[in-house]
């Protein structure tokens, strides 16, 4: 392995896991690494076999990216990544894989229950229109079956005969 195929599959397995930014941090992290230890005199083959595979390292780094080892500073806006402990701005309205970043706040949109709001909110839209459904059913069959009802509709039929035989 080199460090273009290293690079290249950090960067694929990290894609859709975890900001675009965070990505971009690591990648220069390990980059720097990479070229930190080439200049103590290793070979690319030894710090590779040290590094290991690139996407065990890609699932490390987002599972402790979404940990609480990824946290919001007093403003909300920017994050420090595991690794440097660098902020870096997120920018409004950004959506990379399962997150959305909205107002420079990022939500996890792989979470069971940021799925199921949609789910409640229909079932709520549905409950309330059945409820005004049955209600005005009820209602329909309340004054139907009510005794004071067939006595208007009763007066109203003689009525309507009597003034025809005039």
């Amino acid at each position: 392995m080199n460090r273009h195929e290293f690079m290249g599959g950090l960067r694929e397995a990290l894609t859709g896991e975890i900001p675009e930014p965070v990505i971009e941090e690591n990648i220069r992290f390990y980059n720097s690494y990479i070229s930190d230890e080439m200049e103590k005199g290793r070979s690319e083959a030894d710090i590779f076999a040290e590094l290991g595979d690139p996407r065990l390292i890609a699932r490390t780094i987002a599972e402790t990216w979404q940990s609480d080892d990824t946290s919001f500073d007093n403003a909300g806006q920017n994050y420090r990544s595991f690794d440097e402990g660098l902020n870096t701005n997120r920018g409004s309205g950004e959506k990379r894989g399962p997150f959305v970043s909205v107002n420079g706040r990022s939500f996890d949109t792989g979470k069971w229950y940021v799925r199921a709001i949609p789910i409640v909110i229909l079932l709520l839209i549905l409950f309330f229109v059945f409820w005004v459904f049955f209600g005005l059913l009820h209602l329909t069959l309340s004054i139907l079956l009510s005794p004071v009802f067939w006595v208007i509709v009763l007066a109203a039929v003689l009525l309507g005969y009597l003034k025809r035989r005039r």
